[in-house]
């Protein structure tokens, strides 16, 4: 930035102003803006801009907030932005936000026309590639998606949060009460002070790389800090048993489980020459509670405390709020536990962005007991395996609201109960049980379709095959009309229908449930009207003459074939006189066909009933 561009206008009575001199001002008041955001600043989010999956999946929503970049430049979104993903291919994509100057409210003037505001636009930037550190795009998520081509929840490890540079940070009290705590570098620019009342360092602390705030630290920038030699007391204590008075009780109350006390083996002694150490098991107000009791009474001795902790912060002189020790370990509410972390009277709030990781193997454990890895969350990332390890029962309530039942219980015999106490197999739900993907069981067949449940009184058919597979279906009894002994059926001392040899027919109304009908075999009866046979029949004819009278004739076979009148006598193998046609037969006569399967083609098939 040149000299020129930092110079600021100077008013006179009688001076003309043009648009440029307007120009340079405004110039001027931009230019001071960023140079206090770029310096006081580095560049990432300062508040707002939450991502958050637009319903159906297709898109994400954008709070109302801002960011500054590198340039200091400050990026302000009004109003919740939506960002269109639909046409997105790539797996991934980044999104960020950045600054686009857009020209507005145009106007013509005596001597020409133009735009005569500019707005500094909050633009959304997607992009395949995670966004270069020039500072020009603020990254706010990684997006993904599902085969589907739906947006899952964004991934905010990419998101650059704006930090503080700092030079001098006031803590200050409410209503400006009591001294104003100050963090801040010393005279010298070489170490940390801390200046408050309420907050002790003991030890030194030692910082290798770079410690900032807001986005992440690199891999390699450490934070150490080592604890110090004790610290002679400023008064006197005495002792009975294993209980400790002090004549300093603001020295003893800012002990915690843990800290050492050295004393002298006896009064008349050098706590150089020879000391013993009490490992400090409790804190109460004025008196303090040791591990073992000393080995000489102690009275009015001097003493050194040994801390286990390098830092601590307190809401008052009695009570600690924070608590960080020389092994690394951090309680917050109270003292310091057997693990890394120790939160007492207080729950653990994540924002909705965030979660719980694991980088590497870890535990969140109840009693840091490892051996026996009771009441125990594990996480083994080299398995990508989260395992839950618990000596009784595991319950989650997730409602808010108390019951007597468990919204999830894993039970120590190895069942899973939904919305039961007392889940008696493996899995008991008490509710609708939605399964997208199916259901697949222990011979690898699979069942993609949900099935309702079979109401009692059902009748199903079985079949074999040719394996001869004997019938085992548990809740159900064959329907041969036997009496159901069931004592858990409500159907108990009913007979199943006997459906042996017979089909099924649907009913017209309820009453006609379990009547029987039907035939193997059927007749047809008919009624005979008046009628007549016609009969086909054939007969042989012997022909000779009797006598010849006066004709003239042919010879033939030894005889004369006559001519002239003459008898024939026949003779014929029908024993009827007419036989061209039966005789009359009655009318109004009465028969029936002879009888004739009823059965189309059929299976055979077991039937069983559902009675419980």
């Amino acid at each position: 930035m040149s000299t020129v561009d930092r110079a600021r206008l100077n008013f006179a009575d009688g001076g003309l102003l043009t648009a440029a001199d307007f120009a340079r001002e405004q110039a001027f008041h931009i230019q001071t803006q960023a140079l206090r955001c770029r310096s006081l600043h580095n560049w990432g989010v300062a508040f707002g801009l939450e991502i958050a999956v637009a319903p159906g999946g297709l898109g994400v929503t954008v709070s109302p907030g801002m960011a500054i970049n590198a340039a200091g430049q400050e990026i302000r979104l009004t109003q919740t932005a939506l960002v269109d993903l639909s046409s997105q291919v790539a797996p991934a994509v980044y999104l960020g936000v950045a600054t686009q100057p857009e020209d507005q409210d145009w106007r013509i003037y005596p001597l020409g026309s133009g735009y005569v505001r500019i707005a500094d636009r909050a633009t959304m930037i997607i992009s395949p590639e995670a966004p270069r550190e020039t500072g020009a795009v603020v990254p706010l998520a990684r997006l993904t998606f599902t085969p589907a081509r739906r947006v899952e929840t964004p991934d905010l490890s990419t998101r650059r949060v704006c930090g503080l540079n700092l030079g001098q940070l006031l803590m200050r009290p409410p209503d400006d009460a009591g001294p104003t705590p100050t963090l801040a570098m010393d005279a010298t620019g070489q170490a940390l002070a801390i200046t408050s009342p309420l907050t002790d360092l003991f030890g030194s602390l030692a910082v290798s790389g770079a410690v900032r705030v807001g986005p992440a630290t690199a891999s390699d920038t450490a934070l150490l800090v080592k604890a110090g030699k004790p610290v002679p007391g400023a008064g006197l204590i005495s002792s009975d048993g294993p209980v400790l008075f002090g004549a300093d009780a603001y020295d003893l109350a800012s002990l915690t489980p843990g800290d050492q006390i050295l004393v002298p083996l006896s009064p008349d002694i050098d706590l150089k020459d020879a000391a013993q150490t009490l490992q400090v098991q409790a804190v109460s107000s004025q008196t303090v509670t040791v591990a073992t009791a000393p080995v000489n009474r102690l009275y009015r001795s001097d003493y050194a405390i040994s801390h286990g902790a390098v830092a601590k912060i307190r809401i008052n002189a009695l009570t600690t709020a924070l608590t960080v020790s020389a092994q690394g370990g951090v309680a917050i509410g109270g003292d310091l536990g057997p693990a890394l972390l120790t939160i007492r009277n207080g729950d653990v709030l994540m924002g909705d962005q965030n979660s719980l990781r694991f980088m590497s193997d870890g535990s969140v454990q109840a009693d840091g007991n490892a051996a026996n890895q009771i009441h125990a969350i594990h996480f083994w990332a080299s398995q990508n395996t989260l395992e839950v390890r618990e000596a009784g029962q595991i319950l989650f309530e997730t409602s808010g609201a108390a019951s007597d039942v468990p919204d999830l219980m894993l039970a120590s015999n190895q069942n899973v109960g939904v919305g039961v106490s007392d889940p008696g197999n493996r899995l008991t739900v008490d509710g609708v049980i939605s399964a997208s993907g199916g259901v697949i069981f222990a011979d690898n067949s699979q069942q993609s379709q949900g099935l309702a449940a079979i109401p009692i009184g059902t009748i199903v058919s079985w079949w074999s095959s040719d394996l001869q597979l004997p019938w085992t279906g548990e809740g159900f009894q064959l329907c041969d009309g036997s009496t159901i002994t069931d004592s858990a059926s409500p159907l108990v001392g009913a007979r199943t229908p006997d459906l042996r040899q017979a089909f099924v027919r649907g009913v017209v109304n309820y009453e006609q449930i379990g009547q029987t009908g039907g035939s193997a075999t059927h007749t047809h009866g008919y009624i005979l009207s008046q009628h007549t046979h016609p009969i086909v029949h054939s007969h042989t004819v012997d022909v000779y003459t009797t006598s010849i009278v006066g004709t003239d004739g042919l010879y033939a076979a030894g005889s004369s074939i006559s001519q002239a009148t003459h008898n024939h006598v026949f003779t014929t193998d029908s024993s009827t006189a007419s036989p061209a046609d039966t005789g009359d037969n009655p009318s109004g006569q009465s028969s029936v066909t002879s009888a004739s399967a009823s059965l189309p083609p059929f299976m055979f098939l077991l039937r069983a009933v559902r009675i419980k």
